[in-house]
């Protein structure tokens, strides 16, 4: 997840490379964490990246997580999941439930981006 993250915080532009990392990731999603996922899609999301298939991956495996994630987690997923346009009800009611769990943990950055992504989106 460095690899990616360090490419969207560097602004690479290198499509046979991200080819190549959103392969792997596709490949070893099972051995993500919160922050693991939480990079992904945010650097997906920073680089306009629209893997279909890593996406799909990465929703289905953050909601297994989510119960785990801090709230930098939760407001990264949240806004990139906004940004790429997923609209996948399940993964933003699971994050506003979360969200909910840990919001005197938030700060207001983060507040602000999961209020931003809740309302970029048309499935809540």
């Amino acid at each position: 997840s460095m690899v990616l993250w360090s490419f969207a915080t560097l602004e690479v532009d290198s499509p046979s490379l991200l080819a190549v990392l959103t392969k792997q990731a596709t490949i070893r999603i099972q051995n993500f964490g919160p922050q693991d996922i939480a990079n992904h899609i945010w650097s997906l999301a920073t680089l306009a990246v629209c893997d279909d298939h890593l996406l799909k991956a990465l929703t289905q495996h953050a909601a297994r997580q989510l119960t785990h994630a801090r709230s930098s987690h939760l407001a990264n997923i949240a806004w990139g999941f906004a940004t790429l346009g997923v609209q996948d009800a399940e993964v933003f009611r699971l994050v506003g439930r979360e969200v909910f769990v840990k919001l005197g943990g938030l700060t207001l950055q983060e507040l602000s981006n999961v209020l931003w992504a809740f309302s970029s989106v048309s499935v809540i």
